[in-house]
This record gives structure tokens, sequence and C-alpha cells, in this order.
């Protein structure tokens, strides 16, 4: 019997050891069961029911459990969801591309993600959207300006509207009141007339010049070239050239050279060279001129007299310069002599002085021009105080007029006179001097036997006298 009782103290006992060392089973609500203590624990204060200290079952009051099972704030619900305040939890939103939502409903979005573009309370695609709109930021925003038909990432016009042309500032333009669109500039313009018209006169110049013109910077109107002559001025404010028979100067102005003139185009401008006057001398030794001078009248073109009979030169204004012989007195050209005075005319001071001139040095031997011309030699008037041919057929003669020798087959000196050859039965032949040879004369007659001839011959007898 007491080994029985004793097995069965003993057997009890064991039982009673084992039921104290279980763990227990359950815990509180806001605990978990610690596996390693096997006991319960409480668990974070953000849980209301959670299997660790890490994971949540359920939580708090103004916590939120995520899809990681932690508890956070309604701020660190993480995007495609929104804080459920029905659950506790980050619950996910009815659009896929909702980034922040207030509800699951399908109209409960409040931003997109990229890629979707918020529109009343929902995400389009932006990739396909309505024309007329882009998706700054993930909104969608109507396309800069009106009658846009598509745009790009900045929001300007890429296309527009049936009726409706694309500028080049990117908005959509219609031209009105007579404008066209220019495909270079991209804008309505006016239509300009950007080439000059005219019409061409006999020597092609041009004439009933319609001026060219030029757009203004807004496109609105048309403003006349500067130049009334320019060809074409449409890219500079001055021009491109000029019209027929005009030419561009320095100043950049287009000018026409009239009547005579003629275009220098090294320098650019309109030449025209006069003819200065022609002088000789009279009998009194004083200039006397033989053809006017002429100035350049640039009013016609023309080269045109200068009014004052002894100018050398002038202008329009008058008189420049006067013929040797004449001075320039209140712009008009007057003689040396003008009182009947002689006086002296210094040429390289264009003036007159009161000393008496000085006496001329005469041609004393003539001159025979291609054994045609004879002129015949000179001789000094002191009376004159001048230079005065001797008679024809004399190469020479005296002061006093008395011939030295003569020339020709039909002329033969005789005692101070140039006779016929007819009057002389006796003449003989006489060298040229040196100074005759030099003025032509001795050549090139020939005698008979082949003997150049001189044809100067002196009279020893006239017929029927004795000498």
């Amino acid at each position: 019997m007491v080994s029985r009782l004793g097995c069965a103290l003993v057997a009890l006992a064991g039982f009673a050891s084992l039921a104290l060392a279980a763990p227990a089973r359950s815990c509180a609500s806001n605990q978990y069961l610690d596996s390693t203590t096997g006991t319960c624990k409480s668990c974070p204060s953000s849980m209301f029911t959670c299997s660790s200290p890490t994971v949540a079952l359920s939580c708090q009051r103004g916590r939120f459990l995520n899809a990681d099972k932690k508890c956070v704030l309604a701020t660190a619900c993480p995007a495609g969801t929104f804080a459920d305040a029905n659950k506790n939890a980050c619950t996910k939103c009815y659009d896929v591309l909702a980034k922040t939502c207030k509800d699951a409903t399908q109209f409960g979005a409040t931003s997109c993600v990229n890629g979707g573009c918020f529109s009343v309370n929902t995400c389009l695609y932006a990739n396909r959207l309505v024309g007329g709109y882009y998706c700054p930021g993930n909104v969608l925003t109507p396309c800069l300006g009106d009658n846009v038909a598509r745009c790009g990432a900045d929001g300007q016009a890429t296309s527009c509207k049936a009726g409706y042309i694309l500028s080049a500032s990117k908005t959509c333009i219609k031209c009105t009141n007579g404008q066209t669109f220019s495909t270079d500039t991209k804008r309505c313009e006016v239509s300009c007339r950007l080439d000059a018209t005219y019409d061409s006169d006999a020597h092609g110049r041009a004439v009933n010049v319609q001026r060219a013109q030029q757009l203004s910077a807004d496109g609105t109107q048309c403003l006349d070239c500067r130049d009334p002559f320019a060809r074409r001025c449409d890219t500079d404010p001055n021009m491109q050239g000029c019209v027929a028979g005009y030419n561009q100067n320095p100043q950049g102005d287009c000018v026409t050279c009239l009547g005579d003139e003629e275009w220098d185009y090294r320098n650019r401008v309109c030449e025209l060279e006069c003819p200065q006057g022609g002088w000789t001398y009279d009998s009194g030794g004083m200039s006397a001129l033989l053809y006017p001078s002429k100035y350049w009248d640039k009013s016609t073109g023309t080269c045109e007299p200068c009014s004052d009979p002894a100018a050398a030169s002038c202008d329009s204004e008058g008189t420049l310069g006067c013929i040797p012989y004449n001075i320039l007195v209140g712009g008009v050209c007057q003689r040396c002599d003008v009182d009947g005075l002689p006086r002296t005319y210094n040429a390289d001071t264009g003036t007159c002085s009161d000393a008496p001139p000085p006496a001329p040095v005469c041609l004393r031997d003539g001159l025979l021009l291609g054994n045609r011309f004879f002129v015949p030699g000179q001789r000094f008037d002191a009376a004159a105080n001048q230079c005065v041919y001797c008679n024809y057929g004399e190469i020479s003669c005296t002061d006093e007029g008395e011939a030295l020798r003569c020339w020709g087959d039909d002329k033969t000196l005789w005692q101070g006179q140039c006779i016929d050859a007819a009057q002389c039965c006796s003449a003989v032949r006489q060298d040229q001097t040196p100074a005759e040879t030099a003025n032509g004369f001795g050549s090139p007659g020939y005698n008979e036997s082949g003997d150049q001839t001189s044809r100067i011959y002196e009279c020893y007898a006239l017929c029927g006298s004795d000498k």
C-alpha cells in the first residue's frame, strides 16, 4: 500500500511541476507573446495590436498601418495610398496614377505621379492628353495662347486650329485687312513694293520712278526707302543699289550724271572736264583771246563759256583767272594798258607794273616750213616797242626795213629790196647761213648737176640798165 501511495504522490508532484513550467498561451489585446521568455509584453505605443515589437497588426488612433506593418503618421503614408481613418491604415488609392488621394473612390485623387496629369480629382495619362493642353508639374494646363491645337512641354504652340497659322512667336494667328502670311518671317504682313518701278528714257535712265518700300518692324506698314532712287531697301535702312542711270556716291545717295558728265567709278562722283581758253598775241604784244574758257555748270552738266572775254578760267560764280597781260580787278579781267599807258606784265605774279616793258626779242631769220610755207623774218620797231614782220619774201631785213636776204626762184635781192627775178639779168646764188639752214632754207632744192641749192639769190644787174 505504501508503495502504491508513494508512487501516486510522486506522479502528482511531477504533474504539478509540469504545470508550473508551461508558458502562457494568450496575452492582452495590446500585448504580444515574447517567444524567448514566454511572457506577454506590451506593444509599442503607436500599435493597438501587434505580433512583435516591429510588426503591427493594427494601430492606435492617429496612426496608420502601412504595407510594411508599421504604424505611421498620416503624412508618412506612401505614394499611391491615403490615411484611411476608418481603418487606421494606409489604404491604396483607386487611381493607379495617383500620387496622393483623399479616399479610395474613382475621383479621390489629389495629385499624380510622373506620367500622370491631374485634372478634376483624377489622373490622366500625360502622353494621351487632348489637344490644347500640356502638363507642367503633372497638372493638366491649357496651352499658352488662343486657338492652339498642340503645344510642347513649355506650353508654346506647335500647331494651330484650322484657319490659324503658327507665327514666329509661337502664337496662332489669322491674317486680316489684306495682310498675307510670310513664310520667311512667319508673321502677317502687308504687301509692299520692295523693288522700285520706273520707265526708261532714251538714254536708259530711270524716269517716273515709283519709290521702293520697306516693311515696318511690326509688319503693318509700308515705309518708303530713304532715297527716292534706291533700287531696293527691304533689308537695309538705306538701300541696296540704285535704279538705272543712277549710281551711289560716297555719302550713300543715288545720283545721276547730267548733260555731258561722266561717272567716275573709282571716286564714285560725276565728272566733267571743260576746255581752257586759248589766246595769241596781237600786234602790240598783248594777248588776244582765240576761244573762250569754259566752266562746268553743275545744274545742266554742260561746259558753258566764261562771260569775261579775257578769262583764262572761271566757275558759275565768275572769273577766277585772266589770260596773260590781263589782271583780275573786282572780278573782271583788265588789260595792263587799259588806260592807254604801257605797262610791264609779270607772268609769275600775274600783275602789271608801270615800268616800261623790255624790248622784245625778234625772230630775225624767217622760217620755211615743209619747203612750202614761208614766214618772213622780224625787225624791231622802236617807236612801238614791238617786233614786226619783214615784207613777204624777205628772209631777213634791217630795223629800218631794208631787205638783207630774199627767198625763192622768183625773188632776188637788189639794193635793199626783194625784186622779181624777171627784172634781174645777172644774179648769183648765195649759200644759206647756219641760222637759215636751221630754219628750213636750202633744202631740198638741187641744181642740174645734183648739187644742193639754196634758192637764195642776189642781183648784180637789172635788165636794160648799166648796173
